[in-house]
Order: structure tokens, then sequence, then C-alpha cells
């Protein structure tokens, strides 16, 4: 692996475990592993949304069939691509848009 890639994967690793620090109770589990970075859902519809997002933005994201709740980025594919940052901002939008609906969600169920 060049320095490179080597290098932008640590800085996506690293951007990807902010969001898990903002969003503790949605991002179980960030990790690398050669050239690909795995983001892992506490659930399995949240892995196949954000994969959707993504994609819809034209970020190449993986929905891992072997880790339901995983989903996957190839970091040479995103290099290719000067994708890191899109990547980021769109799972980050993502989440953010999740959290407000379930907030949305709890306050309703509350005024029952």
């Amino acid at each position: 692996m060049s320095e490179s890639v080597a290098s932008q994967s640590d800085h996506l690793l690293g951007r990807l475990k902010q969001l898990q620090t903002r969003y503790p109770t949605l991002i179980r589990d960030v990790c690398a592993r050669e050239l690909v970075v795995t983001v892992e859902f506490y659930l399995a519809d949240m892995a196949i949304d954000a994969t959707y997002c993504l994609l819809e933005a034209g970020v190449t994201a993986v929905h891992r069939m072997d880790r339901p709740q995983g989903m996957s980025f190839q970091v040479p594919s995103l290099l290719e691509q000067d994708q890191i940052p899109l990547a980021i901002q769109t799972l980050d939008d993502f989440l953010h848009q999740y959290t407000l609906a379930s907030v949305d969600r709890a306050a309703l169920l509350r005024e029952r």
C-alpha cells in the first residue's frame, strides 16, 4: 500500500471516528483493514439506508452482506474520485437527519 493511500485511509478512519463520537448511539464501531474502512451501526436498516444515501450522493459505498450492520468504503475507489470529503459530509448529514427524526418520533410518543 502506498504512503498516500495509507495516509488517506488513516484520515478517513479518523474522520469516521469523529462521527462515531458525535453519534455514539448510532455508530457502534469504525475499523480499517488494509484498503477497506468499515462503519458498523447498531441497526442493519441504518447501514442499508446510509449506504443508499451515500450512493445517491455519488459516493462509492458497499453494504456488508457478511455483516448486515456494516457499511464499507474501498479507500482506493474514494481516492480515485476524490470522494472522502463528500463521504464524510453526506454521512454526517444522514446521521443528523436520523437523529432529528428520532427526536421528533419521541416527542410524538410523549404527547400521546
